[in-house]
């Protein structure tokens, strides 16, 4: 479905970001994308999105065929991608109705069963649709940012670090929010700070080291790499490991 090809972008033309990314997000399917700070996640998703200006420098983004390299962050949406981005990125003075409504602006005319269907999937957003959405907790911020997300009906659905700073009740309700969505048919590329919450939901994982993929395979084979479990997990201790040592994997057959 989605599909990045040597990929190298940046911020300014002296400073290199990602170095020759490329991974896959078939359709139906929940990938996952892992790494340290600074290590060019949010990067990615803002190239595919179309949000650094001029980038990717390099290489080529495929959405069902069809070319987004270069092309403005209003007809990649339309194209059938959404952002939930890192922060939420709430209207924090618009009503939780208004901010929801911001997501269906090229879907007005399928506005209001959208709005039905993702009240019900966050009833307590049904509660909350009059209050300004800076009255809320960060966790139902959140459900904000997905609905708004889900109201331009999207095809896949890209979220940055969705259960960053939330506390654990959300965290549960928000990926539980993505399985469901998932099961529904709408593709998803995860980047998540919470590694076993991640990778216990995801078919397939690539981790990103200084803008670079270095190890890739499904959400299992991940979940019992020893450096992966070192490094993300926090489970195990590997003598003499680190992100440098692992290496790329197959890709999806």
């Amino acid at each position: 479905m989605l599909k990045l090809e040597n990929i190298e972008a940046g911020y300014t033309r002296q400073t290199i970001v990602l170095r020759g990314v490329s991974l896959e997000v078939p359709q139906g399917k929940i990938v996952t994308l892992l790494g340290a700070n600074g290590a060019g996640k949010s990067t990615t998703l803002k190239t595919i999105m179309g949000l650094i200006d001029d980038e990717p420098r390099k290489g080529s983004v495929t959405f069902q065929g069809n070319t987004l390299t270069h092309k403005d962050t209003e007809s990649i949406a339309r194209s059938g991608i959404a952002l939930v981005p890192e922060g939420r990125g709430m209207f924090k003075d618009l009503t939780v109705f208004e901010n929801l409504m911001l997501g269906a602006y090229h879907h007005t005319a399928t506005a209001q069963s959208t709005l039905q269907d993702v009240l019900k999937r966050f009833p307590r957003l049904e509660e909350r649709k009059n209050q300004h959405a800076g009255t809320l907790s960060g966790g139902e911020q959140q459900m904000v940012a997905i609905g708004r997300a889900l109201m331009s009906r999207p095809k896949l659905i890209l979220l940055d670090e969705p259960s960053l700073g939330l506390a654990p009740k959300f965290v549960q309700e928000v990926f539980n929010a993505i399985a469901s969505i998932n099961a529904e048919g709408v593709s998803v590329m995860l980047i998540e700070q919470n590694a076993k919450k991640a990778l216990e939901i995801a078919d397939y994982a690539y981790v990103l080291e200084h803008g670079r993929i270095v190890l890739e395979g499904t959400g299992a084979e991940l979940r019992e790499n020893e450096n992966v479990k070192e490094l993300y997990l926090g489970m195990t201790h590997v003598p003499d490991s680190g992100v440098g040592r692992f290496r790329r994997k197959r890709r999806w057959n």
